[in-house]
């Protein structure tokens, strides 16, 4: 009885220390480049979540979760996530600015799945 109380509570520790959560993406990215024409093309993105962070390329990034939304920030690459929880939604915005001006914009808008 104490290894099966033991067994419980250890998995239950360790789940409970890397919590992990998945949401699977399809939508629309817009990027522009200077004065250049748009250019927009279908997508699909999976954002990961382990203990409440996430990874903005090479930067772990601690997100605000509320019942509503998750929302993210990387001031060293200048990039901001949003997903609605409940409507499952999201905004991934990125821009590259270059002599102070905006240089490169990529915005993708969609919609998510969590999976478990």
């Amino acid at each position: 009885m104490k290894s099966i109380l033991f067994t419980t509570l250890f998995f239950s520790t360790i789940s409970a220390a890397a919590e992990t959560i998945t949401y699977h993406c399809h939508g629309i990215s817009v990027s522009s480049m200077g004065s250049a024409a748009k250019r927009e093309e279908g997508e699909e993105k999976t954002y990961l979540f382990v203990n409440g962070e996430t990874e903005i390329f090479s930067e772990r990034v601690l997100c605000d979760f509320s019942e509503s939304v998750i929302y993210c920030r990387s001031e060293k690459f200048n990039r901001t996530l949003e997903i609605e929880r409940t409507g499952r939604r999201v905004k991934d915005l990125y821009e590259i600015f270059k002599n102070g001006q905006q240089h490169v914009k990529i915005e993708f808008n969609g919609s998510c799945m969590q999976s478990d």
